[in-house]
């Protein structure tokens, strides 16, 4: 590559980054992170989790649940029984 090769991509990339950046500056709606609904984070952690174990107890904003699965087989929303609350709670 020459010199006059080299000096010309790197304008070609100092024009690219100053067209995104005004891009960036006319459209900032469309730039905006979107923000993660924690719920379903959350969810999607436990349900990747394969360190758990049948009998292992998992606390979330929806209660405490015992998880009920095999740990040969993907895991499943229906994996997780609900732990009956004490009476008089």
């Amino acid at each position: 590559m020459t010199r006059d090769q080299w000096r010309q991509r790197i304008d070609e990339a100092r024009q690219r980054a100053k067209e995104a950046s005004r891009e960036r500056r006319e459209h900032p709606e469309l730039y905006k992170p979107v923000p993660e609904d924690p719920d379903l984070v959350a969810t999607e952690r436990i349900l990747n989790d394969e360190s758990l174990q049948r009998g292992d107890i998992v606390t979330t904003k929806k209660g405490t649940f015992i998880y009920q699965g095999r740990s040969d087989l993907p895991r499943r929303e229906q994996d997780f029984v609900p732990v009956a609350p004490k009476p008089g709670r």
